[in-house]
């Protein structure tokens, strides 16, 4: 069986030279998917160079070997508009939408539809795109008046896309175009009660390609359930590239909106580990949506793989089972217990510090009276209405416990068993011959 050679530079540069119907129909993936490193920077500065001075192709082109200098480069041209046809304005902004999946750099079509001279370019290329739902009224808007009357198909179109209609698919287009015609055949002032009804059909409608349920369908319920809420009060996002957008927004903010280990708070800050346990679940739900639709745009995927090295899974240090262990998540050692009350457990969760941790690997008793003593002292917490013990109580604890001096170890171990009418000494051997077994 014969194997296709690999696509070399030659093959993108004999594209990069050609002319007339060859040139129009443009770059693929497959001209560059075997380049090396050089050969790709130099291909980039190639079609940016070429681009930027006007060729629209070449500016199309970008999307398959744009890196952030490139993107920065498309923004910035945006200077050059008045200089460039309404073809190549278009052709910026649609690459641009294309690398990064920000809804933004697709503003400036609303700009040239709101022009005589450009507003059929414009339409056709909202009719092109995966719009995000934010844009749904602004076209609606538009729809309704006089003045957008012979750019109505392109942009009821664009219109229903926001909605989850993938009408870029020909199948798709023909099941529903009676819909297109409905709306398209309205009186611009009675459009928008068009547009209502219609959004109120699609709402109860099956869900379709780049509809809000055929997105997070992939995601096993707990995961969808959680998609589900976050979406709640800010609207459903309607296309993949929504949807990633939205995943990273809600790992950027958890941190600041908790306070719980992000920014502002940094590691030591209380609830890391669930702070670390739910960026986790993020970027599980990330995985799968790109194993279901595809990868992000680049410089969103950037985002998450830069995530990931933040967030590696957590690596148990000291401990098995049901006892107290300490793990590394994500950079921080974690102190975890589980603590028996009645019928019910709970986990408790502290981060510690680098000599605390020297301490419970390098001295079994300090370790075994740790974790007696913090399971006494957790355990009446748990009652309702019971005082709550801080990661400022824990580090206290733990501080005269693996630090103090020997005298005053057994007197605080004195002070727990008046207090707590219990035998420290007793389940600190039990304790003790437990990690003897295990590291047998």
């Amino acid at each position: 069986m014969q194997v296709a050679a690999p696509m070399t530079f030659a093959a993108f540069l004999a594209q990069y030279g050609a002319t007339g119907r060859v040139k129009g129909d443009g770059y693929d993936r497959s001209m560059v998917a075997d380049l090396t490193d050089a050969e790709r920077e130099r291909a980039r500065a190639m079609l940016l160079e070429r681009g930027l001075a006007g060729d629209t192709t070449d500016v199309a082109g970008l999307r398959l070997v744009a890196d952030d200098t490139t993107i920065a480069a498309l923004r910035e041209a945006a200077v050059l508009a008045p200089l460039r046809g309404v073809e190549w304005q278009v052709t910026r902004i649609e690459t641009l939408f294309a690398l990064t999946g920000d809804a933004a750099d697709l503003d400036p079509l609303l700009t040239l539809l709101d022009i005589r001279r450009t507003r059929e370019a414009a339409a056709q290329a909202l009719a092109r795109v995966a719009l995000p739902f934010a844009f749904a009224e602004s076209l609606a808007t538009r729809l309704g008046r006089w003045r957008y009357r012979r750019v109505a198909l392109p942009l009821v179109i664009a219109w229903l896309q926001t909605r989850g209609l993938d009408l870029r698919d020909p199948v798709a287009f023909q099941s529903h175009l009676p819909l297109v015609r409905r709306i398209v055949r309205a009186l611009p002032w009675r459009r928008m009660s068009v547009l209502a009804a219609a959004a109120r059909e699609l709402q109860n409608a099956t869900p379709t390609r780049d509809g809000f349920e055929w997105l997070i369908a992939p995601l096993p319920e707990e995961a969808r359930a959680l998609v589900r809420e976050r979406c709640r009060y800010d609207g459903e996002p309607r296309t993949a590239a929504e949807l990633f957008a939205r995943l990273l927004g809600w790992m950027n903010s958890e941190g600041i909106a908790e306070g719980r280990g992000g920014y502002p708070g940094g590691r030591g800050t209380p609830g890391w580990s669930d702070y670390v346990s739910l960026q986790h679940r993020h970027l599980a739900i990330y995985h799968e949506l790109v194993a279901a639709h595809g990868e992000a745009p680049r410089r969103i995927a950037e985002n998450f793989r830069d995530y990931e090295r933040s967030f590696p899974p957590s690596v148990r240090l000291l401990g098995t089972g049901w006892e107290a262990v300490v793990d590394d998540v994500a950079g921080r050692l974690i102190y975890s217990i589980p603590v028996v009350s009645g019928i019910v457990t709970v986990g408790f969760s502290f981060p510690i510090r680098a000599e605390d941790f020297a301490v419970l690997k390098a001295d079994p008793y300090r370790r075994a009276v740790l974790e007696v003593v913090a399971h006494h002292v957790l355990q009446r917490s748990i009652p309702h209405g019971s005082p709550e013990v801080t990661q400022v109580d824990f580090a206290a604890i733990s501080d005269r416990v693996l630090h103090g001096a020997a005298d005053d170890l057994a007197a605080y171990i004195g002070e727990v068993d008046r207090d707590h009418r219990s035998s420290v000494g007793f389940f600190v051997d039990q304790a003790m011959a437990r990690y003897a077994a295990n590291a047998s």
